[in-house]
């Protein structure tokens, strides 16, 4: 096969070139763009490979695993165990993080959480009895929400993390 001559011609003032037809040209911005579509689903695919590789899981026995220092280090109890009616229920909260809790709808008043915990150890915690705002949790299932935000922020910042667990 023979290849098309290459060059130019001055004609009347004006150069004329001449060389691969307008066919041959488009055939390589064909291969180029199926070169560079593979290639932008290769890196679509490390990425979200990467993103994965980010996530934190456990054993199960901290149902909140994060890797972002995340407000919550810990649920009390663990989503989906099973605990005795007069159990603590909370969250362990990391450093500057405080909130609420919501208890299957109900919130409870801030006088009634374990003040104690919460000042020297960062547990949110509460546990139903006479007189409290959950005299008692329900046998089955029980859902908590943890409502907190950093210490130098507003309720209007809040994240929820929410969780049911099962009481016998």
């Amino acid at each position: 096969m023979r290849s098309a001559p290459t060059g130019s011609v001055a004609v009347a003032g004006a150069t004329v070139r001449f060389g691969p037809s307008a066919a041959h040209t488009g055939a390589v911005s064909d291969s180029l763009r199926r070169v560079l579509v593979v290639l932008a689903v290769l890196v679509g695919l490390a990425g979200v490979v990467f993103a994965f590789t980010l996530v934190d899981t456990d054993d199960g026995t901290n149902d909140v695993a994060v890797t972002d220092a995340g407000p919550v280090e810990q649920l009390i109890p663990p989503r989906g165990s099973e605990i005795l009616r007069q159990e603590a229920v909370g969250v362990d909260l990391r450093p500057g993080w405080t909130g609420v809790l919501v208890i299957n709808g109900v919130e409870i008043p801030e006088d009634q959480v374990d003040a104690a915990n919460l000042a020297s150890l960062g547990q949110l915690l509460y546990t139903a009895g006479d007189g409290k705002a959950i005299e008692r949790f329900e046998a089955g299932e029980n859902c908590v929400t943890a409502v907190v935000w950093r210490v130098e922020e507003s309720r209007a910042d809040s994240r929820d993390v929410s969780w049911c667990f099962n009481v016998t």
